[in-house]
């Protein structure tokens, strides 16, 4: 079900004539440990999304670039163009 979800949603960003925005926030579990998490936004046929696309766990820094280059890993790797990020 998951694996659905996350290619319908990547299906959706790519299709996307208007683009999409994205919101970075940097939160802790319940051991203290850094996660970072990703809300996309985008217009899906004629309303508002809103999703969560990335929650993953920051193993050493919770510095922007370390942040920023955890988006553009998951850009690269699902072929997400950073010209439909507005």
């Amino acid at each position: 079900m998951s694996n659905f979800c996350e290619n319908e949603l990547l299906r959706r960003l790519k299709a996307s004539k208007n683009g999409f925005t994205i919101q970075l926030d940097e939160s802790a579990d319940i051991a203290g440990l850094s996660i970072l998490l990703v809300i996309v936004r985008y217009i899906h046929e004629t309303a508002a999304q809103e999703d969560l696309i990335i929650c993953k766990s920051l193993q050493t820094r919770t510095t922007a670039e370390e942040m920023f280059n955890n988006v553009k890993s998951f850009f690269k790797k699902h072929d997400i163009s950073w010209n439909l990020c507005l």
